[in-house]
C-alpha cells in the first residue's frame, strides 16, 4: 500500500494499526457531524518512508477490503512488538549456527528407564 504521509509521521520498519472509514454519524439534534464509524481493518508495516509518501505492506488483515475507496484506510496509533516472519523476510539473512543435540545410545536408554521404573512396594 502507499499512504499519504511520510517525513516524520511515519517511522520505516514500524507497524501501525489501521482503521475502515465507515458511514458518517451526526448528532440528531444539531444535524453537526460527529466524524466516521471506524472499524479496526489490520496492520501495516512501512517498509520505505519519502518526505510525502510511505510504503507498506497490511498485514492481519480483519475485514473485507475489496470495496474500500482510496482515502478509506487511516493510520492511527502505532503497535509495539515483535517482528513476524512476514516482516522479517525484507531483511538480510542471518547466519545460525545450530549444534546438534547428544542422543544416549538405545542400550543405555532402556536400561535407564528400568532404572527408574516404580514398583508397587516403593512407597
Amino acid at each position: 500500500v502507499i499512504l499519504s504521509q511520510g517525513g516524520q509521521a511515519i517511522n520505516e520498519n514500524m507497524r501501525y494499526r489501521v482503521y475502515l472509514l465507515g458511514k458518517e454519524i451526526k448528532d440528531p439534534q444539531t444535524g453537526q457531524s460527529l466524524g466516521n464509524m471506524e472499524s479496526l481493518c489490520c496492520d501495516v508495516v512501512i517498509n520505505r518512508v519519502t518526505p510525502n509518501l510511505s510504503y507498506g505492506v497490511l498485514d492481519d488483515i480483519k475485514v473485507d477490503l475489496s470495496a474500500a475507496q482510496p482515502g478509506a484506510l487511516q493510520v492511527r496509533e502505532s503497535v509495539p512488538g515483535k517482528i513476524t516472519a512476514r516482516e522479517s523476510a525484507a531483511e538480510a539473512p542471518t547466519e545460525k549456527t545450530v549444534t546438534p543435540k547428544k542422543t544416549k545410545a538405545p542400550s543405555s536408554v532402556a536400561k535407564e528407564k528400568a532404572s527408574n521404573k516404580v514398583e508397587k512396594d516403593d512407597w
